[in-house]
């Protein structure tokens, strides 16, 4: 009911006002016109040279406008309509994975009103991009792992769908493959406490395997149909982004002058070759304390935008105060969720295990977006796809710490 409602109230502010975009959502959607017309145009090629991860973004534009051809209505409003009701269910799946670990119906209706009001009433959710569209997949993760533990499953059949889900998201988001990892990390975990160790681990190993073998067949599929094929001059590698995530101009986030620089090499050996210089001479300009300091500035550029960047490009006065209003909730969630993974880390490791199997493979999911967004470009709008899971870990943390002060009795995590 309350999703139905919050979708509701969605779709009536998104056509009450007008929500515009522009950037890579905009790119795409004209080059699946392009292609639905008779073929994509030269700088439709150009840009998906440079951009493969967004060639399966490319096929879900298609998809809806399309079905808006086939039922009259506006495809482009289609792809708005779903980003919204893929930003519910992953909310609603925050709530549902909350009532599952802690049993509380007050926290899980304060924490359903928040993430509704960060994630599902923020515009982002309403431009058809990979970040909006990703949205379920981690917290589906984590959702249907904690749901396999509660259920006694055992072995592969508490880790494939899940692994599933998250490698198959690869595919629309490669930053999806966190949730997978994280999870594998938690089941090695729990494999050193028991017994049989080898047979568990080759049934993980196996379903491994397949699930790989599914994403090189669909990495493959999803090529066909686009007249896409790798040219060396036009894809970047990983170094550039390296080299993206080190400049000071932008404090890591996309800066266009290295974008240029990476393009000016024709070949992937001159690229990394020419990235690896760069790389050196920022950290040999830096120093030691200098990126320890770019390194803080960077993650509080990052973490600290409740808004996920979206103020960035609108320069609305009310969408300025919300913005603002979204960060003092979104900051103090962060600084729970910080604690929560203290909590999990270092009192879970010597004491009474203070979190579930499911929370703990979200706190490693977090160290490793961190890490990843340390490491290469950033930007506070890659965290809109994790918002789900932070907030939840966020909101467990609340809870330990109220149940603490008022000296209840929080669930006992080593029965599951």
């Amino acid at each position: 009911m309350l999703m139905a409602v919050t979708f509701g109230l969605q779709l009536l502010v998104y056509f009450s006002f007008d929500v515009t975009y522009a950037g890579d959502a905009e790119v795409v959607l004209d080059s699946a016109k392009h292609q639905l017309q008779g073929g994509l145009k030269y700088f439709d090629i150009i840009y998906f040279l440079n951009n493969p991860n967004n060639i399966m973004l490319l096929y879900l534009d298609m998809f809806f406008l399309r079905l808006g051809d086939l039922l009259h209505i506006s495809g482009a409003n289609l792809l708005s309509v779903a980003g919204m009701m893929l930003s519910t269910i992953a909310t609603g799946l925050s709530a549902c994975l909350c009532w599952k670990i802690t049993r509380s119906k007050t926290l899980t209706y304060i924490l359903y009103a928040t993430c509704a009001f960060l994630i599902c009433f923020n515009p982002w959710c309403a431009v058809p991009y990979t970040d909006v569209f990703s949205i379920c997949i981690p917290i589906a993760d984590f959702y249907r792992y904690e749901i396999n533990i509660l259920k006694g499953k055992t072995g592969w059949r508490r880790i494939y769908l899940p692994l599933l889900l998250s490698f198959l998201g690869i595919l629309l988001k490669p930053t999806c493959i966190f949730a997978g990892i994280a999870i594998l990390m938690v089941e090695l975990a729990r494999l050193i406490k028991t017994q049989n160790t080898m047979r568990k681990l080759g049934q993980i190993v196996a379903v491994i395997a397949g699930v790989l073998v599914l994403c090189i067949v669909g990495l493959k599929i999803e090529k066909i149909g686009v007249n896409y094929k790798t040219d060396e001059a036009y894809l970047k590698p990983w170094t550039h982004y390296v080299m993206m995530g080190l400049n000071e101009k932008k404090y890591g986030r996309y800066y266009r002058v290295d974008d240029d620089y990476t393009n000016s090499f024709t070949s992937k050996e001159d690229k990394i070759a020419a990235n690896k210089k760069i790389i050196q001479e920022r950290l040999e300009k830096m120093g030691v304390a200098g990126y320890v300091s770019f390194a803080g500035q960077k993650t509080i550029n990052t973490y600290s935008d409740g808004s996920f960047a979206w103020g960035i490009w609108s320069k609305d006065s009310n969408q300025i105060v919300l913005k603002e209003l979204r960060n003092v909730i979104w900051i103090i969630l962060l600084i729970s969720s910080f604690a929560n993974t203290i909590a999990v880390v270092v009192v879970g490791a010597f004491k009474k295990r203070v979190y579930s199997w499911g929370e703990m493979a979200m706190v490693f999911m977090g160290a490793m977006v961190w890490l990843y967004l340390l490491i290469f470009e950033t930007g506070a709008r890659y965290l809109y796809m994790f918002a789900p899971c932070y907030i939840l870990i966020g909101f467990l943390g609340i809870y330990k710490i109220v149940s603490k002060l008022c000296k209840k009795e929080i669930v006992d995590y080593a029965k599951k």
